[in-house]
């Protein structure tokens, strides 16, 4: 098998590019932010690329963090760090901020059956963990 790095571009712990992705949210850190209560979310692929996006826990704000509640399925009462582990489909665009060019979460939403690499082999790894526990002599 010949493995060609440009065949995966988004490998190693990178920011997500511009484009849609379904992604699992992979951690939701508390912060304030202009003295207000957030939360931030880290959204990321199965290659570990990922983007960040701070929810703030305003009055006028919260339809947004309850809307990616509903996004990920998630129905009734819930505490941001419950998200954590959930799938979705989000677009990422960018944005320049001094200067510079950052990835920014633009839109969410289910991942309506998507899985997060379309391209995986779960029946393969599967396979593989079976023939693990198999004595091969």
């Amino acid at each position: 098998m010949v493995i060609d790095p440009k065949d995966y571009p988004n490998t190693g712990g990178k920011y997500l590019e511009p484009g849609e992705y379904v992604v699992r949210i992979k951690d939701a850190v508390y912060k304030k932010i202009n003295d207000k209560e957030a939360v931030e979310f880290i959204f990321a692929d199965d290659f570990g690329a990922s983007v960040k996006d701070a929810f703030y826990l305003t009055k006028n704000a919260m339809w947004r963090i309850i809307r990616l509640s509903e996004a990920c399925g998630v129905n009734g009462k819930f505490k941001p760090e419950d998200l954590c582990g959930k799938v979705l489909k989000i677009k990422v665009d960018k944005e320049s901020k001094d200067g510079k060019m950052y990835s920014r979460l633009k839109d969410f939403g289910p991942a309506n059956g998507e899985t997060m690499d379309p391209g995986r082999d779960d029946a393969g790894f599967e396979a593989y963990d079976k023939q693990k526990n198999e004595d091969p002599f």
